[in-house]
């Protein structure tokens, strides 16, 4: 699962990583102060990937 923050437009995208031209959900917030990631991997051996947008 892909994620894309786009905190200028206040919205959150979900995707497929395989193909990032299918979002499967999306939705819209206002943001009135920082943001801060926050990861939790569930079981061992499993990894997360943080890729800047191209």
């Amino acid at each position: 699962v892909g994620v894309l923050l786009d905190c200028e437009e206040g919205k959150a995208t979900f995707y497929n990583v395989a193909d990032r031209a299918y979002p499967f959900h999306s939705f819209a917030f206002k943001i009135t102060e920082a943001v801060y990631p926050a990861f939790w991997i569930f079981s061992s051996g499993s990894f997360i990937t943080l890729c800047k947008l191209q």
